[in-house]
């Protein structure tokens, strides 16, 4: 089987989660009508997923077995982007602040997962896991925030 890759943006995401649940089944959890779903997958269309639209996908997709919410991994990825190219000089540092993001995105989804799914032990070894990688993203973060007040000669008295 072909894994299944994260999503390259929203729209995308969308779209995956409405092949894993079904049309009816997304318009059921947004409240809404299929054809805004249609919308919603559409990029030429200009329409945007609502926020309590997109954390309802993403929960519904997790209930159905998928692996990581794809509508908010997809937003993270969209922001690393914008944030590089908003800060031209420090992207660097925006892929630092993006990776920790991301990483707690994964990691709360994947606690979320193992306390209620059926996962046991192996949802549990997963969400370890994703959880270890955030602290990993927020130590590294942290080291280059204390780098850059050093080089602005901050001293902290704590």
């Amino acid at each position: 089987m072909t894994k299944l890759r994260a999503a390259l943006s929203h729209h995308h995401a969308t779209r995956l989660v409405i092949e894993r649940i079904g049309l009816s089944g997304v318009a059921r959890h947004a409240g809404c009508r299929p054809g805004t779903l249609t919308d919603w997958t559409d990029p030429a269309r200009g329409k945007h997923l609502p926020h309590a639209a997109a954390l309802r996908f993403d929960s519904a997709f997790l209930a159905d077995g998928g692996g990581y919410p794809p509508i908010g991994t997809a937003y993270m990825a969209e922001l690393r982007v914008a944030a590089a190219a908003a800060f031209h000089g420090g992207a660097a540092r925006a892929e630092l602040s993006a990776r920790a993001a991301i990483e707690a995105g994964e990691a709360s989804a994947a606690t979320l997962q193992a306390y209620v799914g059926p996962g046991g032990a192996a949802a549990l070894l997963a969400a370890e896991r994703e959880t270890e990688e955030v602290i990993a993203a927020y130590a590294a973060q942290l080291h280059d925030i204390r780098r850059q007040l050093a080089v602005h000669g901050v001293e902290r008295g704590w």
